[in-house]
């Protein structure tokens, strides 16, 4: 995965939205505009929950493409 790949989903941002267009911009993306999308949440301690949670999904969904046993 490059660091552009990124832009194919929706990201979630803290109030400024300023983290994504300068993360994409250390890794040599110009997307300044397209990194602006996605939901943004005031409180951090939010934002880190619902990472957490998405990520509890990923490990308890099973894998796509592959047949379950």
């Amino acid at each position: 995965m490059r660091p552009e790949d990124c832009l194919k989903y929706p990201l979630l941002q803290d109030s400024d939205r300023a983290d994504w267009p300068l993360w994409l911009q250390a890794h040599g993306v110009d997307a300044r505009k397209e990194a602006q999308r996605g939901p943004s949440y005031e409180d951090d301690l939010l934002l880190l929950l619902l990472l957490l949670l998405l990520l509890l999904l990923l490990l308890l969904l099973p894998p796509r493409g592959r047949a379950s046993r």
